[in-house]
């Protein structure tokens, strides 16, 4: 694994997540923090692709813009999801430096309406818990 990339935690659980900010490592790249988490497989999110919000971290920027879980990501930045093939394809899509802004559209799960949110990236050190 590049040391430079952003740590990918698959929590031998139903969900993805990922760490950001990874030890200082010569020529590494920080990443920053939204908050949200994906399906670790298009079987697992609340609607069964992984486009679908699985939930969403409380405290995070992507709770402050009020993203939700079940809420369907149709758009990163203006690009269309539709032609992504897995989760890691639009985790990559939704990863930036921090304090970078980045535009979600949403068809959001409550009632089908879709908008566009604005979502500061933040700096954080994320840690892993395991579910018992």
């Amino acid at each position: 694994m590049n040391p430079g990339l952003p740590l990918l935690l698959l929590l031998g659980c139903t969900f993805t997540t990922f760490a950001v900010d990874p030890l200082p490592v010569q020529n590494s790249e920080i990443r920053g923090f939204l908050g949200i988490v994906v399906p670790n497989s298009p079987k697992q999110g609340p609607t069964g692709d992984f486009r679908s919000i699985a939930s969403v971290m409380p405290g995070s920027p992507a709770e402050a813009a009020g993203t939700k879980a079940g809420d369907y990501i149709l758009a990163v930045d203006g690009k269309s999801t539709a032609d992504l093939k897995s989760n890691l394809e639009l985790i990559h899509a939704l990863q930036g430096p921090p304090d970078s802004v980045v535009r979600l559209q949403l068809k959001r799960v409550a009632d089908g309406r879709v908008e566009t949110v604005s979502i500061t990236r933040k700096k954080q050190l994320m840690s892993s818990a395991f579910p018992k």
